[in-house]
């Protein structure tokens, strides 16, 4: 079961400029993958990179929720 994803590209109204100014990170995984914040271990934007990397704790009650196989395209 992963816990670990790489998202790329960004969606919803954020670009990586926001990241630059603002820590947004706990707010993007929440509001544009809506991943419950109780099962967020840490976000991390790497801006250089434009990558997000989100991990999560490894729950197996997760794998029943539709948030969580939106999130499978991006694990790594």
């Amino acid at each position: 079961m992963p816990t670990f994803f790489t998202i790329d590209k960004l969606d919803g109204e954020y670009t990586w400029k926001d990241f630059e100014f603002c820590d947004l990170a706990l707010d993007y995984a929440v509001d544009i993958h809506d991943i419950p914040e109780e099962s967020i271990v840490n976000v991390d934007v790497l801006v250089d990179e434009m990558k997000v990397e989100i991990t999560l704790h490894d729950d197996t009650a997760m794998v029943n929720e539709d948030w969580y196989h939106a999130l499978l395209q991006y694990s790594s």
